[in-house]
């Protein structure tokens, strides 16, 4: 595992993403509350990279007909 400095990873997060072992983990379990913000969050914001990777394993994206 590699460990970076909070300091250096500050600086990175502010332009880009660390991609690290946390973003391929199963995703916690949630409360029913937690999952319709989490699902909204995923289609509704821009740039948090994180929240796009946690909803796909979810099924919060949506699977178009052109896409099979």
């Amino acid at each position: 595992m590699l460990d970076i400095h909070p300091a250096l990873r500050l600086r990175v997060e502010a332009s880009a993403a660390i991609v690290d072992d946390e973003w391929t983990e199963a995703p916690d379990p949630l409360n029913e509350d937690e999952s319709a913000d989490l699902f909204r969050r995923f289609h509704g914001t821009f740039g948090d990279f994180k929240v796009l990777v946690s909803g796909v394993p979810r099924g919060y994206s949506i699977e178009r007909d052109f896409e099979q």
